[in-house]
């Protein structure tokens, strides 16, 4: 069941935004049309599904602004210095993903739904952790 509510939740999100914003529903609509002109052919493949990049940047948008999972938390489990500070093992940690996902540091206009801020060239000097709507590292989400 893990995966059922993250899912429903980001679905239930994306279809607020289309709503909000029509010509990002009208700009995915265009992509379907043009990548998959017989839709109802029943053949549907994960080729093609990969090939929708509009609709793949609209998505990853709607995780960054409206995580399914907002905070992530962790145990340290052994002694981790951040700055002047000493985090001791046994401790429980949070990030708030909600709060780096709208971080100016790493998105500019944070508050503002842009799908192109996923294209290659505007990713590409973004820290690799500044994105993390299903965690990040040994203990990332399996079925991200």
């Amino acid at each position: 069941y893990q995966g059922v509510d993250t899912t429903s939740v980001t679905l239930s999100w994306v279809m607020y935004v289309l709503g909000k914003h029509p010509h990002v529903q009208d700009r995915i609509v265009e992509e379907l049309n043009e990548k998959i002109p017989n839709f109802g052919d029943g053949k549907l493949t994960v080729n093609i599904l990969s090939s929708l990049d509009y609709l793949g940047r609209t998505i990853k948008e709607v995780l960054r602004l409206y995580p399914s999972v907002p905070f992530i938390g962790r145990q340290i489990y052994k002694p981790l210095t951040i700055g002047d500070h000493t985090i001791l093992p046994g401790t429980s940690i949070f990030i708030n993903v909600f709060a780096l996902h709208r971080n100016e540091k790493h998105f500019e206009n944070p508050e503002k739904f842009d799908p192109d801020r996923f294209l290659e060239e505007n990713k590409k000097d973004r820290h690799r952790f500044a994105f993390v709507p299903f965690s990040a590292g040994s203990r990332n989400c399996i079925g991200k």
